[in-house]
């Protein structure tokens, strides 16, 4: 019995696991809810300047094409630390920081909070994330 079990728990993960390279929202959906499960929550400021890099403030690049403004990130996307990077309690400058993303580190966007536009951004706000690898291998 606990053997059939276990070759029936297989089957489904890998027909889930076939479906999301087939069925690309239902990869992001996997991929969120892994992320979102998994790894740490938190909020993080992203912004862009006139060029589409990350600001100062912003620090994150975002991981896809097309455009890079605050308005165009998804639920989904994913971002990574361009350097040293605050990961906070709440959606705001002031809230405590839980840890420092390091350069390279990735987050997945859960949700967009609220626009705010800092002194060097031209678009940018608060994003809801969870931490997660950058890549295949990572």
């Amino acid at each position: 019995m606990f053997e059939v079990a276990v070759k029936v728990l297989a089957g489904t993960l890998v027909i889930v696991a076939a479906a999301g390279f087939l069925i690309p929202p239902l990869g992001t959906a996997v991929h969120v809810l892994t992320a979102w499960r998994f790894g740490a929550t938190g909020y993080v400021y992203y912004g862009v300047g006139k060029n589409g890099e990350p600001t100062q403030a912003g620090k994150l690049y975002l991981i896809r094409t097309g455009s890079r403004d605050y308005d165009s990130i998804g639920f989904g996307d994913k971002l990574q630390a361009a350097s040293l990077k605050y990961f906070r309690d709440g959606p705001s400058a002031s809230a405590p920081a839980i840890f420092i993303l390091q350069r390279g580190e990735c987050v997945t966007v859960l949700a967009k909070v609220w626009k705010s536009v800092s002194e060097c951004s031209v678009s940018g706000g608060w994003l809801r994330v969870a931490t997660s690898g950058c890549g295949l291998f990572r």
